[in-house]
């Protein structure tokens, strides 16, 4: 993965995930908490996002130690 996309995409996909903590928490920490909810698209896109940066920090780790 020494391919600089790789690292763009995982850079995209940290800052949707920041994003939806950050919403999480101002509406869970509201003067009257509201419910946070997700459409399909965005929540596909959470999805992917989650999935795709435990992928890429499990392959550079195991890059790392020198087993891939």
């Amino acid at each position: 993965m020494s391919n600089w996309s790789y690292t763009a995409l995982f850079i995209f996909f940290l800052l949707v995930i920041g994003r939806n903590i950050f919403l999480l928490a101002t509406k869970l920490f509201s003067a009257e908490p509201i419910l946070y909810e997700l459409n399909y698209k965005e929540l596909i896109l959470l999805g992917v996002s989650i999935s795709y940066t435990l992928t890429y920090i499990t392959y550079q780790l195991e890059s790392k130690r020198g087993n891939c």
